[in-house]
């Protein structure tokens, strides 16, 4: 009995180098979110970490930010990681 089989195993991954950018900066008003391949949901944090804002988002689209006091904030997209915003 002889038998024969290919050992070769290929494993595609969807492995995306996105690159977000985050626009004015500093903003007053709104900030575009562009980089996005998908809608996400973001969280909007202040430096000791307090929620501020939270939601959905998709490419291009603008986040409302008139409402939040002068200052440092992080926003995360989904599962990654945080960004600075000012």
């Amino acid at each position: 009995y002889k038998r024969s089989t290919d050992a070769t195993t290929s494993i595609v991954e969807n492995n995306r180098d996105t690159q977000i950018s985050l626009f004015p900066n500093p903003s007053t008003n709104f900030i575009q979110i562009t980089g996005l391949y998908q809608t996400e949901n973001y969280e909007i944090c202040d430096v000791v970490g307090s929620k501020i804002k939270q939601g959905c988002v998709t490419n291009n689209e603008k986040i409302d930010v008139t409402n939040l006091k002068k200052g440092f904030y992080l926003i995360k997209f989904g599962a990654r990681k945080w960004l600075m915003h000012t």
